[in-house]
């Protein structure tokens, strides 16, 4: 599980889990302000206020003078993910994509939660996904029961043994980046 990292979303807020992810790591990165947020995450000023703010609540994050900060359980938590799950990387390969954009992440040690696929596919469709591919390492890339080899995307990350790489697809960078994050962080 995710660190018991909970989070309370309000379907009316315009964000979701992994937007509070993704806003936890764009700040461990490097301090960020709302205006960078809005832009990096495709959310309104009040959708990205509402999610600092939550997060500000929940003690992940603090205002700073040049942004928001994590506080120590935010530094926890980023420091989690970051060694389980490494991304976003684009797809350029038009063989693979599904859709205009395509946003690879690779989730370490997960292949025995992966059955089809599909589910994974399943929870990135409502965040804007057009699909989700999800491929397992297992002395190279593999599309699970199918075991269907993708030689062309070995180099995209340094895969181990029992990885899991997803790759949205949607219409927008940022779509496709917050779908596959999704389904990423549900496999932690």
């Amino acid at each position: 599980m995710l660190m018991k990292f909970s989070f309370d979303i309000d379907k009316r807020s315009g964000y979701s889990i992994a937007h509070a992810v993704k806003t936890i790591m764009l700040i461990g990165q490097n301090h960020i302000g709302r205006e960078r947020l809005m832009k990096r995450l495709a959310l309104n000023e009040a959708s990205a206020r509402t999610l600092l703010r939550r997060l500000e609540k929940q003690g992940y994050v603090t205002p700073g003078t040049a942004g928001h900060e994590l506080t120590e359980k935010g530094k926890r938590l980023f420091l989690y993910v970051s060694k389980n799950v490494s991304g976003p990387k684009i797809i350029v390969d038009k063989k693979i994509a599904v859709s205009k954009y395509n946003v690879a992440y690779l989730i370490r040690h997960k292949t025995g939660k992966i059955r089809h696929g599909i589910e994974q596919r399943d929870q990135a469709i409502p965040l804007g996904a057009e699909g989700l591919i999800t491929l397992v390492y297992d002395n190279g890339l593999v599309m699970p029961g199918l075991k269907l080899r993708v030689p062309q995307l070995n180099n995209l990350f340094e895969f181990k043994d029992g990885d899991v790489l997803l790759i949205g697809s949607a219409k927008t960078e940022v779509l496709a980046d917050i779908a596959a994050l999704n389904s990423a962080i549900r496999l932690l």
